[in-house]
């Protein structure tokens, strides 16, 4: 490949060229400013293009197929003008047709065909694939062998690869050079044509091996933006008034807010947000560029709105290079910190360095351009979108900046290759204001692991652990029967790691919200680099969400209820369906959210799922789960990365759900979950099921008796007629009574009431009298009243 021009030159270059043909006037909706203003420009001067008869280019319309050929055409010099009269081969292609000429000696040379009905629908909107194959076949492009596919929608089987990546090769395809799709089945607008019709002429007719992109960035403004450009927040680190492209620059800001904004906003007004958290007055980020063009930038403190704009930054798409290489980077390593970061690392650092890392597994390549400010990166999880778990293989190059931001002293030639085996990441939240832990390994070959901590607020006294197989348990953190762990207090539990894979450990508070929510790896090697959910939703693109429709939300409704009964097949559990009437009461708790502006399962009166229920003349059991985020696949996952929420989907009891969806005015969506179970009147428990639940209740109870050195129990039906005429009139037979006139004279009685609970064994076993030293054995039964469960268990 050719070197690319300096700025100056090319700066130079341009003035000559424009200047050695007449100048024609300017479209009016096509201004000096516009991404694609100069190449119309040039295309104009040499007569390829005329516009519309109104006397405007529609820079922004879609191109249509006849269109493109005259494009095509005119910028090779083809003579069309003894096509005119001819007759036409389609029937849609009229005689009045204004670029009839053109279609028709396409036609007759070979280059079109038309559909398979005999048309050739010369004002249909074309893609961008298409519109590649035809401008480098009619300008008799020469096609190189392939052998990466660098374009996740652009297989190397593709009938179209061979023209996108020559496009490619040679930067006709404008600032999608490091892009992760060249989005072939795109339609296409007719700026864009125009752009790829004039960097194809520039090549071609100056003999060059590929388009020096950075002509096309008439408005570079070397310097960098004052540190106080923005309110609230002071800049400790240059903000670069031009810069690349898919370039990682750091940021550091001082600020005394607890949160800081990161907006960005391209030329076609879409908007891109981050957020990140303060420590001790400062914050540190990367700022990123998809691709080239004039970009709206503002860094603002969490109490500034979300459509304040700053400054002005113009992308260029590559870095301009010059001299020779320098040494690349020594030891360079991705490796995860003890805080669930991944960091890459490496020695030998360059003054002012710009780095290169190039990673690839198979055909899948990425690459991006880091500013470095020290010998490590926190790397963004973003760039392995694509890749998967197993080896990857990753090149880290150097070079020097100068002063401009824009081109360096070096080349990237020479560079320091390394594999590694790359790990799915998943993300940690740790309230540790909330609650201390004084071991919490990310990796892990033991077999059991102890934890422990003090609680500093009221929290659950249940621990819950998702493991690699996607069930769920449960531990107590200490001994009570309140379910209750209070403020400042020791816990403490052991956790059997029986499977490798990776388990999830989680400590919530009393309202059900997560303090601790970790990932352990266990009997696993590798670096965690692969995104999970959670890390795509860095960067959210703020967009305004129309309302749903009753057709949008039954559609979303059906999807997440598939996404549930897949997680409950794989754990055995019954199918769940939905139901209108919970449907609605779903929808009623997430319209209220949205409109009050708040996120709880309590309303604004207080009131809980249970006490709501009744307002849609509920009287069976509830589960409820809520959640946020910006479409169903991220609320779906996220909901499976929460044990309390997923040991809900989980959960036997329920055969009904109800959803409720909404988007708020920044695109996020809201769903409130509404879990139901069988009415015990209608269809009552059966003799196997509730010799299950007293099996299960065994095991529990056994657990806990085991773990504190005691004998295990063993059921026993000695008393059975007793406990069966206590469950025929639960209200009126004293059990107490049957049990001594059967004879029993020593042991343990337990009741428990209320409505069916999934997790009833649970409950029972963390009964102090379970833990008896003197028991052998147990025998239960259980009652209905209505649809409330009456239990009775005795231990003797």
């Amino acid at each position: 490949m050719k070197k690319l021009f300096s700025i100056v030159s090319v700066c130079a270059f341009i003035s000559l060229s424009v200047s050695s043909v007449q100048a024609a006037e300017q479209f009016p909706d096509v201004n000096s400013d516009y991404m694609y203003g100069q190449a119309i420009q040039f295309l104009k001067d040499r007569g390829v293009v005329n516009g519309f008869p109104d006397g405007t280019f529609g820079p922004e319309r879609l191109i249509t197929r006849a269109e493109l050929l005259k494009i095509a055409l005119e910028g090779a010099k083809v003579d069309t003008s003894n096509y005119a009269s001819k007759s036409s081969p389609f029937p849609d292609l009229s005689d009045d047709h204004s670029l009839r000429r053109y279609v028709i000696y396409a036609y007759e040379k070979h280059i079109v065909s038309g559909y398979p009905d005999g048309t050739y629908r010369p004002n249909q909107p074309t893609t961008r694939g298409e519109a590649i194959k035809m401008l480098l076949n009619i300008n008799e492009t020469e096609l190189s062998p392939i052998t990466t596919a660098f374009y996740r929608d652009t297989a190397l089987d593709n009938p179209l690869a061979s023209f996108v990546y020559e496009a490619r090769e040679q930067k006709i395809i404008p600032y999608k050079y490091n892009a992760d799709n060249a989005g072939i089945d795109e339609q296409i607008i007719r700026g864009e044509v125009g752009e790829m019709m004039y960097r194809l002429l520039y090549v071609k007719e100056r003999g060059l091996d590929q388009f020096p992109e950075i002509l096309q960035n008439p408005s570079v403004v070397l310097g960098d933006h004052p540190v106080d450009v923005f309110q609230g927040v002071t800049l400790q680190s240059p903000l670069p008034k031009t810069a690349i492209a898919e370039t990682f620059y750091p940021i550091s800001v001082t600020t005394n807010a607890g949160l800081v904004k990161l907006l960005v906003q391209n030329a076609s007004g879409k908007k891109w947000l981050w957020e990140y958290k303060v420590a001790q007055g400062k914050a540190n980020f990367d700022l990123i560029f998809p691709e080239a063009g004039i970009y709206d930038v503002a860094i603002l403190p969490d109490t500034a709105g979300d459509r304040v704009w700053g400054v002005k930054i113009t992308v260029l798409s590559d870095w301009q290079v010059s001299g020779g290489s320098l040494t690349p980077p020594a030891n360079p390593e991705f490796a995860i910190d003890d805080t669930n970061q991944t960091w890459l690392s490496w020695d030998n650092n360059a003054e002012n360095a710009v780095l290169k890392l190039a990673c690839e597994q198979g055909a899948r390549r990425v690459t991006r351009f880091i500013v470095a400010n020290s010998d490590k990166w926190q790397l963004d999880y973003q760039i392995f979108s694509g890749f998967v778990e197993g080896s990857i293989t990753c090149h880290l190059a150097q070079a020097q900046r100068n002063t401009s931001w824009i081109s360096t002293l070096n080349n990237f030639e020479e560079e320091r290759t390394w594999a590694f085996s790359a790990l799915q990441h998943h993300f940690r939240t740790w309230e540790k204001n909330k609650l201390a832990v004084d071991n919490l390994p990310l990796f892990t070959n033991a077999p059991t692991l102890r934890f422990s901590g003090e609680s500093h607020i009221d929290l659950s006294n249940y621990a819950e652990v998702i493991n690699p197989d996607g069930s769920v348990d449960v531990f107590p953190l200490e001994d009570n029967e309140t379910g209750t762990l209070p403020s400042d207090r020791p816990w403490s539990l052991s956790i059997e790691f029986s499977q490798s894979g990776v388990y999830f450990f989680e400590i919530n508070d009393v309202e059900g919200i997560a303090v601790l929510n970790t990932p352990i790896y266990k009997g696993v090697t590798g670096v965690p680099v692969l995104p999970d959910f959670m890390d795509m939703q860095v960067g959210v693109v703020l967009e305004t969400k129309v309302s749903l429709t009753n057709s949008a939300k039954n559609d979303m409704r059906s999807d997440l209820l598939q996404r549930i009964n897949e997680v409950r097949a794989r754990q055995g559990k019954s199918q769940i369906i939905l139901d209108e009437q919970l449907n609605d009461f779903a929808q009623s708790h997430v319209d209220d959210m949205v409109a009050s502006n708040y996120f709880s399962h309590r309303d604004q009166r207080g009131r809980g799922p249970d006490e709501r229920k009744a307002d849609f003349g509920i009287t069976l059991p509830v589960g409820e789960n809520i959640a946020f985020s910006v479409d169903i696949p991220s609320i779906d996952a996220g909901l499976r990365r929460s044990a309390v929420h997923l040991l809900n989907m989980l959960d036997g009891r329920w055969i009904r759900v109800g959803i409720g969806l909404f988007y708020d005015q920044d695109g996020l969506l809201y769903v409130v979950e509404e879990f139901s179970t069988r009415s015990f009147v209608s269809s009552p428990m059966t003799v196997g099921e509730k010799a299950e639940l007293k099996q299960r209740t065994l095991d529990r109870i056994n657990t806990n008796r085991t773990a504190v050195g005691l004998t295990p129990l063993m059921i026993s039906h000695e008393y059975d007629a007793a406990l069966a005429t206590w469950a025929a009139n639960p209200r009126t037979e004293s059990l107490r009574n049957l049990l001594l006139d059967a004879g029993l004279t020593t042991g343990r009685l337990i009741n428990s009431e209320g409505e069916y609970s999934s997790n009833l064994p649970a409950e029972l076993a963390l009964q102090t009298a379970v833990t008896v030293s003197n028991l052998s054995k147990m025998n239960m039964d259980i009652a209905f009243e209505g649809e409330t469960m009456l239990v009775a268990m005795v231990l003797y």
